[in-house]
């Protein structure tokens, strides 16, 4: 049954992804917990805040260009050097564009978000680490493209690495020391990462290159879309609980949402497969689709197992007993590991140039989400966010799969 998974390439690339990913993600564990220790409550939900908006505005200002990247780049017959060239450069003005708009329309976010017209400064800082961010994902793009995950591995675990030295260093100066130093974080995994590629790939990375393909525009405007879609969905509920409720409720949903979010992005097989769907024919996914949905249950029911019974432990030795009330929102949390396993539509759509479909389920994920998360936590309080959220996933796994089975 497991004959897709023989191919040695496959099974290092798997180790090598899983174990960047696991050693990052590690790497942030130790960070959460220092911050969440080191801050009050209020500092580390504004703490989250503000990540969580430089992450929104950096996955609007890439207008899905990582994803175009692994698309177009995976390809041995492209010309990777200059697409890829090209690419960077679309990142550098769009992220330029956002910057601006940002900046211009700093005061008025500020009075809304944050309550406070005079911490438009904050909202300034965070649009430049998105404009940062958004060209680190561009260039850890390529290395997925070129199925380069021993370098990808790499890069992941100095990202981590970085942001767990930088930040603590940094913070003499409290919360404004902790986005310091995740910002000098980004720039330097972000020099090193244009300096890997030009080493181990030859590229000249000129900005004059140009890459012309039919349709290309709309297949951009489309990943936008649904990039930025599923960003909102991602981070959307901390804006609303901060909204509806107060940063400390915040706090109590970040540590499990960010717990869970860390084991999604261990057990899942999107970024493996992501360039191999790129190059397969339809009928070989649909033929090893079923394969992988098994193998990333067998991955994750033992998780979601241990997290129900012993749960509690976790998050009191993790984060300490004044994170305890983010245990009741982990055990409903931990349905998504299982809906995870069966999440690779929309990689397969984009991979194969349909990121209309993309748009269409991840505009309904975020809509959906938003619509559950004003509706729930009125009623439920905190953990109706996580119904929200659990509901919002349901929802885009049915819409994606009758795509799927209607369309190809």
């Amino acid at each position: 049954m497991f004959k897709i998974f023989k191919r040695r390439k496959i099974i290092i690339d798997i180790i090598n992804e899983k174990l960047g990913g696991f050693l990052f993600k590690l790497f942030s564990f130790i960070l959460v917990v220092f911050l969440a220790r080191i801050l009050t409550h209020e500092e580390f939900g504004m703490y989250n805040l503000l990540i969580s908006l430089s992450i929104i505005i950096s996955y609007f200002a890439s207008f899905g260009i990582p994803i175009a990247t692994i698309k177009y780049v995976s390809n041995p017959e492209n010309d990777r050097e200059k697409i890829f060239g090209f690419f960077l450069k679309l990142t550098l003005i769009f992220g330029g564009i956002s910057l601006l708009l940002f900046t211009i329309l700093s005061e008025k976010i500020s009075e809304q978000i944050l309550k406070d017209r005079e911490l438009y400064i904050y909202i300034i800082f965070s649009a430049i680490i998105s404009y940062v961010i958004s060209i680190y994902n561009t260039l850890r793009s390529s290395f997925i493209a070129m199925k380069s995950f021993n370098i990808y591995r790499n890069v992941l675990i100095l990202e981590g690495a970085l942001k767990m030295i930088i930040i603590p260093l940094s913070m003499l100066f409290m919360l404004n020391g902790a986005l310091l130093g995740f910002f000098l974080s980004y720039i330097i995994v972000t020099i090193i990462s244009l300096l890997i590629i030009k080493k181990e790939y030859g590229w000249k990375l000129s900005l004059s290159y140009s890459f012309r393909r039919k349709g290309l525009y709309r297949y951009l405007a489309f990943l936008n879309l649904s990039t930025a879609a599923r960003s909102i969905y991602a981070w959307i509920d901390s804006i609303i609980i901060a909204y509806l409720l107060d940063v400390k409720s915040l706090s109590y949903y970040r540590v499990a949402q960010s717990f869970i979010g860390a084991l999604v992005s261990l057990t899942g097989l999107q970024t493996v497969f992501s360039p191999r769907f790129s190059i397969w024919s339809i009928d070989e996914i649909k033929r090893r689709l079923p394969l992988i949905f098994i193998l990333n249950l067998i991955i994750v029911l033992p998780i979601v197992f241990v997290l129900n019974v012993f749960g509690k432990i976790v998050i009191i030795f993790i984060y300490g007993e004044k994170y305890i009330n983010s245990y009741e929102l982990l055990k409903p949390f931990s349905f998504l590991l299982i809906l995870n396993s069966f999440s690779y539509f929309t990689t397969i759509f984009n991979m194969k140039g349909k990121s209309e479909y993309t748009s269409i389920v991840t505009i309904s994920m975020s809509i959906c989400n938003i619509i559950f998360d004003i509706i729930l936590i009125k009623l439920y309080g905190l953990i109706g966010a996580v119904y929200a959220t659990i509901l919002a996933w349901i929802i885009s796994l049915i819409v994606a799969s009758i795509i799927f089975i209607k369309k190809f």
